[in-house]
């Protein structure tokens, strides 16, 4: 059997092993879709079985080793590869996807033929070349993406720590020229207490970053407590930025259990900050913790515009390409749910959205009891 007839007859058994090997790439497919595993794979697949049909002279050859010839498979390779930086996976996972997917083809073709043939060689020989093309084009456009990324966010953290950066130099200098009346200079050191605290929470939440990318699990401290008592604080804490904004807390059942409370106040302290952002001002953010048997949950809830459908997936991925202004809660870099679902990760529990035409809810679920507790880094 021809490679490019066995590729066409047999296109879906492949693309259940590539969605196989893709589901096992932690933590980026954790939660991705059947779909969104398989992504471009078909319409690659496809292209490559008509290229591996069509004859080419020895211009058309050296052109292609050259990558001077675009194809369908390149095409398909490239999108694939931007998509898969937008989702979480790192480099070395996407070229495992194509490793993997090489020899799951050259497999299964060579179970069909006992006996090889001289053409077969050829047919081979094109494959690969084929497969070679597309993790090239797949690096290239992953890469591009990164870099677009990494400037992003570098620009963002520039311009988002020169804000509170600004506000304590003035409020400071204010505060030295001895002008000030008791209740300005009271007003100038909460606005100093403030931005240290925003600038603060930037700075963890870039080294959270950084060393979740780095490979590195989020570390916790898990100690015995209650989680209605971390609620308490993080919402009295969120209720003295915005005064204005109403709030309901609500309990249900035993909420005694094991976590860690600073990381698991600041999970609470940016959906709240999200939620409030984001959502409709003229009605309250509501915070619901509960306890069933084994499980603690926290849900945060707002009224307003739904998310789309098709970010949902990717909200706890990485961090976005574009935002809205931070709020004067937010650390402003667009990382609170991604350092949100590692934080849940490092306590074996998760986190989660669903978002109607009229609210908005993110859940975090942790087991009662901790298995190990893993001290946190100095």
């Amino acid at each position: 059997m021809r490679l490019s007839t066995f590729i066409r007859d047999n296109m879906e058994s492949i693309l259940v092993e590539w969605e196989a090997f893709a589901r096992t790439l932690e933590p980026a497919a954790g939660t991705m879709s059947s779909l969104a595993l398989r992504d471009h794979a078909r319409p690659m697949l496809a292209a490559i079985a008509a290229d591996i049909e069509t004859s080419q002279s020895r211009l058309e050859q050296h052109e292609k080793s050259q990558g001077l010839q675009e194809d369908g498979a390149r095409s398909a390779a490239t999108t694939h590869g931007g998509l898969r930086h937008d989702v979480g996976f790192n480099l070395g996972q996407l070229m495992a996807e194509f490793r993997a997917l090489r020899a799951s083809v050259l497999r299964q073709w060579a179970a069909r033929n006992a006996t090889p043939l001289p053409e077969h060689l050829e047919e081979m020989t094109r494959f690969n070349e084929a497969i070679d093309e597309a993790i090239a084009d797949s690096v290239a456009q992953y890469s591009e993406e990164l870099g677009k990324a990494r400037d992003t966010f570098t620009a963002i953290l520039g311009h988002d720590l020169r804000s509170p950066l600004a506000a304590i130099v003035m409020s400071a200098h204010n505060i030295a020229s001895a002008r000030l009346s008791p209740e300005q200079s009271e007003k100038a050191v909460a606005t100093i207490s403030r931005s240290a605290h925003a600038m603060k929470n930037m700075i963890r939440d870039l080294l959270d970053f950084a060393g979740s990318r780095l490979g590195r699990s989020m570390p916790i401290r898990v100690e015995h407590g209650r989680l209605d008592a971390v609620c308490d604080l993080v919402l009295n804490e969120v209720m003295a930025i915005y005064p204005k904004r109403n709030f309901e807390f609500e309990t249900e059942g035993d909420l005694d259990g094991e976590f860690d409370p600073g990381r698991v106040g600041q999970v609470l302290s940016n959906l709240l900050n999200n939620a409030v952002n984001h959502g409709d001002g003229t009605q309250p953010v509501r915070m619901a913790a509960r306890g069933d048997g084994d499980t603690l949950s926290v849900s945060v809830t707002n009224h307003g515009a739904p998310i789309p459908p098709e970010n949902l997936q990717n909200l706890f991925r990485q961090p976005p390409a574009t935002r809205q202004p931070p709020g004067p809660g937010s650390s402003g870099l667009g990382l609170g749910l991604y350092i949100a679902h590692e934080i849940a990760a490092a306590h074996a529990g998760s986190i989660s959205a669903e978002s109607g035409s009229e609210v908005t809810t993110f859940t975090l679920s942790l087991p009662r009891r901790q298995a190990v507790a893993t001290e946190a880094s100095v």
